[in-house]
């Protein structure tokens, strides 16, 4: 395979993985129905690794506020743009015939993209933010669907110590949550090590954004030996920003 970055290509719902693998010089290698791809890294050590995201009261308050000005419409735009292309096609690719399914979102905001798509097949969804606003703005969206309403516990909780038995979760959703996405090398293991433990045997990790370039390698290679890579949604404006479906390994 050559190791070039593959061209955007238009939106066309689940690519499914046969394989992947991260090779001793960083290169990450897919092979999938859609043929061969391979990733450069472009990850840049640095001398400080990011702290713990952890935001104190003014930061807080900042967010809270901005989740307060959340409409409908304005939140409505938004998902059908970003997160409903990625979320969607992944969701019912997996989940097109379960029904009973306990489901835990990290980090939703205020968005209700999850549970609305799964919600015929919805046993319990929890959803997990450290902002409590949001927390409340997307319980108000949610509530205004009773099936959604009975079915959905909302909690103020840290990733890293997620209040879940081991092996207690059908699935995990997580979408722009910064312990993925913009956390030290050790914070993203972590990370990747809890979510592993509440999630049942051959249960599934809905992972995005994720640019395998811009990744450490040993963030990809950790998680790849604790998940198996089944495929991956692309959104429509960047083909470059995916979102990974991933199986837990077994012990």
């Amino acid at each position: 395979m050559s190791k070039t970055e593959p061209q955007n290509t238009a939106y066309d719902g689940v690519t499914i993985v046969y394989s992947a693998s991260v090779l001793a010089d960083g290169v990450v290698e897919l092979s999938t129905d859609k043929g061969g791809f391979c990733f450069l890294s472009e990850y840049k050590h640095k001398e400080q690794e990011p702290e713990r995201w952890n935001p104190d009261a003014d930061k807080l308050a900042f967010l809270e506020g901005t989740a307060s000005r959340v409409t409908k419409e304005t939140k409505a735009v938004q998902e059908s743009k970003n997160l409903y292309p990625l979320l969607q096609p992944a969701l019912d690719h997996v989940f097109s015939k379960s029904q009973d399914l306990v489901v835990l979102e990290l980090g939703p905001n205020t968005s209700t993209v999850a549970p609305e798509v799964l919600k015929e097949r919805l046993k319990l969804y929890t959803a997990i933010e450290l902002i409590p606003g949001a927390l409340r703005k997307q319980r108000q969206f949610l509530d205004e669907d009773e099936l959604l309403k009975e079915r959905t516990v909302s909690l103020v909780a840290n990733t890293y110590e997620l209040p879940f038995k081991n092996a207690s979760q059908d699935a995990v959703v997580t979408v722009s949550h910064p312990p993925f996405v913009s956390a030290a090398i050790s914070d993203k293991k972590a990370a990747f090590t809890e979510v592993w433990r509440v999630l049942k045997d051959g249960g599934f990790f809905f992972l995005g954004p994720w640019y395998f370039k811009n990744q450490p390698p040993e963030v990809t290679a950790f998680a790849l030996s604790l998940f198996e890579l089944q495929g991956f949604t692309s959104a429509p404006i960047d083909a470059n920003r995916r979102l990974l479906i991933l199986k837990k390994r077994p012990v």
